[in-house]
């Protein structure tokens, strides 16, 4: 039979059980929601200001908005989360060993969703993107978003690497319903062939050499475009964004050199005619998006005034800031060079 005194031995003996942190804490919290969710192979990205989740699947490697959570049944699961929903979520009465119901999924879905609220500018959408941390501190990366998969620039390492989950550091990308604007291993090629300057320059008098067959007012102008056409395919990453007028004579082959332009970008160009576009109408179009716009004839609309400010406050990433029907505003910055003619 023990005494008090080896109690109190026992205790001196023992390690100090440390305080658990604010970190862990919240962790062991979310224990349980989040083996639900690992066990379905999803990530609960957040929820929007309508109550809408957003869920990425690994499986089918989709990102879907589910709007009504509650009406999301056992079919819609299997739908979203392929095999792993039928062998883990149980559609019956009874208790299953090994399984779930489905309104223990759906309320770890909402427990996790609540922990983040999404706004307009948190899915990140095509183009390339400066990479940062989640304490949302610039990383030394490139990342572009493109179909099903996203691709990350480790510029001091010099390596291109794939990223298939939508989440990069503090990034979230959306990396659905984008077109498939790059090809990983050719890039991988491209950028280790521009380690060499023969190489970038052999590339550089190229494209100068295509648009040298246009006439210009200076000479220089071939070498001008090509850098700004360089620049575009970054052009979240710049402070400030120069903005590309191209004028010239009726029929002087400014519709063609946009031709040009949107078959040299690829599904990354964002060509409208300005004639009939608005302001709103561009804005809501690029969205979160990186995609290069290019709008031809937008001196002929009669929303010109608002285009042209528009086009001046990318720039600058100025903010713009619009009222809507709720009283809550709406706030705007887009990061674009634009190219008009």
């Amino acid at each position: 039979m023990h005494t008090y005194q080896d109690l109190l031995a026992l205790a001196e003996s023992a390690d100090i059980w440390p305080r658990p942190t604010a970190e862990q804490l919240d962790a062991d919290a979310f224990a349980v929601e989040e083996e639900i969710c690992e066990r379905l192979q999803i990530d609960v990205l957040g929820e929007w200001e309508n109550g809408a989740v957003e869920i990425y699947s690994a499986v089918n490697r989709k990102i879907q908005q589910v709007r009504d959570l509650d009406r999301f049944g056992y079919a819609r699961f299997v739908q979203l989360c392929g095999r792993p929903a039928r062998d883990f979520i149980n559609q019956g009465m009874h208790d299953v060993p090994g399984m779930v119901k489905v309104g223990d999924v759906k309320a770890a879905i909402a427990l996790l969703a609540g922990r983040c609220r999404l706004t307009h500018k948190s899915l990140l959408g095509v183009g390339c993107w400066r990479g940062r941390d989640t304490e949302d501190n610039p990383r030394d990366e490139v990342v572009l978003v493109g179909d099903g998969e996203a691709a990350a620039w480790l510029r001091t390492a010099g390596v291109l690497e794939k990223v298939e989950h939508p989440r990069r550091g503090g990034l979230l990308l959306g990396i659905t319903g984008a077109d498939a604007w790059y090809d990983f291993d050719r890039l991988a090629n491209h950028l280790a062939a521009a380690e060499s300057p023969e190489w970038c320059a052999a590339v550089v008098d190229e494209l100068a050499d295509e648009f040298s067959r246009w006439e210009w007012e200076h000479d220089t102008t071939p070498e001008l475009l090509v850098g700004l056409v360089l620049a575009s395919y970054v052009q979240t990453l710049w402070e400030w964004r120069p903005q590309v007028a191209i004028t010239g004579r009726t029929n002087s082959g400014k519709s063609y050199l946009f031709e040009t332009l949107v078959r040299l970008f690829g599904p990354i160009a964002y060509k409208v005619t300005g004639q009939s576009s608005t302001e709103a109408g561009i804005r809501q179009g690029l969205g979160s998006s990186a995609m290069i716009p290019l709008l031809d004839e937008w001196d002929k609309s009669r929303h010109r005034a608002a285009i042209l400010s528009m086009i001046r406050t990318a720039g600058r990433r100025d903010r713009r800031a619009t009222g809507t029907q709720d009283q809550k505003g709406h706030e705007t910055a887009l990061q674009h060079i634009f190219w008009v003619a």
